[in-house]
């Protein structure tokens, strides 16, 4: 027997949605579903009804109940795909801050089976700025589906009566997705002149555009006085090193010192041989600034023929660039350890083991067996002022030594140092020796052969306790 659809006969039907059986509530949508079939007068009055049983439903069921009754009223009205009056419930739902996100999500769901029609375009740019992010990107997903003529054009016509920062960033990646780089000549006439959250919504959009004009366009906004707008195109670049370096190249001779800075840094890190060349160059005959920014500009990057060149500004006439090349070289730490280490006793030139000692300074790691093992290697090939360094390497470290096998290893290896021909040194050594605990460096003592004549003078004061720490 057919179903007549009115207000009384869909009531008694969406009552039956709150059986807790779960096949009765499908089965009951389904014959509710066949019963309006492509009658707009029956999905009217269907719809009307659907929507008034959910108000009443809301304080006269049970939680679950009314859980239940939502539910297949959206998946009920979701089935009527040919009916205005179905979508207008819909949205209304979707709309309904009281109810739980969830069925909110599940009505939107629900409209991506409905056409276009200008109405529903309307209703979908007024979800864009929904408090819910999952309903703002169906809402825009569902708007990129539609006629980029009906959409596009009419975002870009309206552009500024939008003043809520969510409708503007979805709008713009809307038009971005549907119309690519037919969109790029107005994101160019808007870039500059919007405020703060505009522009870096126009640059979101842009990177969406995989053509080279999209990222000329972001790469414009490089030098941008906005820490927020320049982070978000550095990390945009970083993403699109080919694309992007012959864009970033113009801001390597920007007049402030920072904007030079990360523009080389960007070209070193593209690996794109020209600009190689330019920095390499610039680094080793430009001003003591352009040297040092140069050197900056490597600092992200270790790789041999990189790390080598940095290693060479170790001779550079400038104290400034030697101190830079060194802070670099410190920055790669325990990459850089073994390449300085087995420079060291190659090295001739003591101002260039100087500056190794100052990044290893820096690199070691007091708990470190190893690195205890390698700087008493470098101490044994060292002249004395080089070996005071590397005692002073030793007096920053000591109070920073946890572990009890590298403080043994330490105090073994300063014992030996007693028997340096230098008596400045040996004095240094001593003096290390007292700052650590009396029984730990007799146990060390104690444990080794025979000393020496000056090992027993300088131990003296310990072994004999006139010193107690």
């Amino acid at each position: 027997m057919a179903i007549e659809i009115n207000k009384n006969s869909v009531f008694e039907i969406v009552d039956k949605f709150g059986d807790s059986n779960w096949n009765v509530r499908k089965n009951v949508s389904a014959e509710l579903i066949a019963a309006i079939g492509d009658s707009e007068e029956s999905s009217r009055e269907a719809a009307f009804a659907i929507i008034e049983k959910i108000e009443l439903s809301r304080t006269s069921r049970d939680e679950t109940e009314f859980k239940n009754i939502l539910y297949w009223s959206i998946k009920t009205l979701g089935a009527l795909v040919k009916s205005i009056h179905a979508r207008v419930s819909l949205t209304g739902i979707v709309r309904d801050r009281e109810l739980k996100d969830k069925y909110r999500e599940i009505a939107m769901n629900e409209l991506m089976n409905f056409g276009y029609c200008r109405e529903f375009r309307n209703e979908l740019i007024d979800l864009l700025s929904d408090s819910n992010w999952k309903i703002r990107q169906t809402a825009a997903r569902l708007l990129e589906s539609f006629p980029d003529n009906e959409v596009s054009d009419y975002l870009i016509s309206e552009f500024y009566s939008f003043a809520n920062d969510d409708l503007i960033y979805w709008v713009l990646q809307i038009i971005a997705h549907q119309q690519k780089e037919r969109a790029l000549d107005f994101f160019g006439s808007i870039l500059f002149s919007s405020s703060t959250n505009t522009k870096l919504y126009v640059i979101l959009a842009l990177s969406e555009i995989d053509v080279d004009e999209a990222f000329k366009l972001i790469v414009d906004c490089f030098d941008d006085s906005s820490y927020m707008i320049r982070t978000q195109v550095h990390q945009i670049i970083d993403k699109n090193l080919k694309r992007c370096a012959r864009f970033v190249h113009d801001f390597a001779f920007s007049t402030d010192f920072r904007t030079r800075c990360e523009a080389f840094k960007f070209l070193v890190k593209s690996m794109d041989p020209q600009y190689h060349g330019m920095i390499t160059q610039m680094v080793t005959s430009g001003s003591t600034e352009n040297r040092v920014l140069g050197l900056i500009s490597f600092s992200d990057t270790f790789e041999e023929s990189i790390i080598e060149f940095v290693y060479q500004r170790f001779s550079d006439e400038s104290w400034y660039v030697r101190n830079f090349a060194a802070t670099i070289m410190s920055g790669h730490g325990q990459a850089a350890w073994q390449y300085l280490f087995g420079k060291y006793n190659a090295e001739k030139n003591s101002n260039n083991r100087y500056w190794i000692l100052i990044c290893i300074k820096s690199i070691i790691n007091p708990d470190s067996e190893k690195h205890i093992t390698d700087i008493f290697e470098l101490f044994k090939q060292s002249k004395k002022n080089e070996k005071l360094q590397i005692l002073g390497i030793i007096n920053f470290i000591i109070a920073k030594i946890n572990s009890v096998s590298a403080k043994n290893k330490l105090i073994v290896s300063l014992i030996e140092a007693l028997n340096d021909k230098k008596w400045l040194v040996r004095k240094d050594a001593s003096l290390m020796i007292e700052k650590f605990d009396r029984q730990l460096v007799l146990a060390n003592v104690k444990a080794m052969n025979a000393l020496s004549p000056d090992q027993s003078y300088w131990l003296k004061s310990i072994i004999t306790g006139s010193v107690s720490n």
